[in-house]
């Protein structure tokens, strides 16, 4: 059976749209990510700080059944909905790893004298274990503090409180 193989500069045009729409993958996903953690840390700071300034004191089931709530919330976000994400994005980031290297984005020469690919080499492990990317890292970091404030948020003020119903 004879297959029917794309020239040079079709493949070329392939390799380019595909990267095209990588990248657009690869940005919406960032964006979805800013939002979803934005939106997250931005509820958890406005309850927390309500939660302090508010006079409505919380006994000690409220308060248990409150950090539950927000303790399911959390890990539902977390490890459920951003890690599902995640998993795309890294497969969007070697997808486009791989197109880079078919392009010899990385290899030195291939566009100019000089001794160095146009993308560094270490940008070829995109979306690897060794690669060089911190955002879920650092935007699960933000989502763990704002989690850390509200419940401090909750439980401080339960200690301090004159009106709790455990002292």
């Amino acid at each position: 059976m004879e297959q029917n193989h794309p020239d040079s500069q079709a493949k070329l045009q392939i390799l380019l749209a595909s990267a095209e729409e990588r990248y657009k993958s690869i940005h919406i996903i960032r964006e979805r990510i800013w939002n979803t953690c934005t939106w997250a840390i931005g509820i958890g700071l406005l309850v927390a700080g309500w939660i302090v300034q508010s006079d409505i004191y919380l006994n000690l089931l409220q308060r248990i059944i409150f950090s539950l709530f927000i303790l399911i919330s959390f890990v539902a976000i977390r490890f459920f909905y951003l890690k599902d994400i995640e998993k795309g994005f890294k497969t969007q980031l070697r997808i486009v790893a791989r197109i880079e290297k078919a392009l010899n984005l990385y290899e030195a020469g291939a566009f100019d004298s000089t001794d160095s690919g146009i993308y560094p080499m270490k940008w070829s492990n995109a979306g690897e274990k060794d690669g060089e990317g911190r955002y879920f890292t650092y935007s699960y970091l933000l989502l763990y503090i704002s989690v850390a404030f509200l419940m401090l948020a909750i439980w401080a003020k339960f200690l301090f409180d004159k009106h709790n119903n455990i002292l």
